[in-house]
């Protein structure tokens, strides 16, 4: 399934309001849609859009404290897969702030194990900072934890997008595609 993070339409969701994204979706060709935000829409607003467009719920990024908040609308669309967005820095600068925030995807993961709902985590450029690779701790300390790679933070730190998803192998789910400028991340770049 081919589908477009809604985050990348954020400024046309702005504009245009989220009807507009949900069109632009289905007539680009996309098959599905990952949530990054539900645009102060009731569950059933955002299933009538889905439907109304023939478009699925692939999957959304929900940060740790936002899970409980936002559990109607994985149980109501029935979003199969919910992602960690890359947490603030302030989760990453200690080795006593990295335990304290496995220890709040695993409390993530297992509310979500009963519900069927698949686990992961998306990557920025923080997780792969000098030689680390957060990201393998992550996987390591949380079995079924799966991976959604962000291709273009991961070459924009430095890393081979390739090996990383080889090294991933079954716990690799999901891909966040995009292109980065020859220049850089911090050069233009499409979102």
């Amino acid at each position: 399934m081919i589908g477009i993070q809604l985050y990348s339409l954020r400024e046309m969701a702005g504009r245009e309001g989220p009807e507009a994204v949900f069109r632009a979706a289905a007539e680009a060709g996309f098959d599905g849609v990952e949530f990054a935000g539900f645009y102060g829409l009731s569950p059933e607003e955002i299933g009538a859009l889905l439907q109304k467009y023939n478009l699925t719920a692939m999957s959304a990024h929900i940060g740790v404290s936002a899970l409980e908040e936002q559990l109607p609308f994985v149980r109501a669309l029935k979003i199969p897969a919910v992602y960690m967005p890359c947490p603030g820095p302030e989760d990453l600068d200690s080795e006593a702030h990295l335990s304290a925030f496995t220890e709040r995807m695993r409390a993530c993961q297992t509310r979500l194990a009963p519900l069927g709902v698949r686990y992961g985590y998306h990557n920025h450029y923080m997780e792969y900072r000098g030689e680390g690779d957060l990201v393998a701790r992550f996987l390591e300390a949380l079995p079924g934890l799966t991976a959604e790679l962000d291709v273009f933070w991961a070459q924009a730190s430095g890393r081979d997008p390739v090996a990383l998803m080889q090294k991933f192998g079954d716990r690799l789910s999901c891909l966040h595609i995009k292109e980065l400028s020859p220049d850089g991340p911090e050069a233009p770049n499409p979102v």
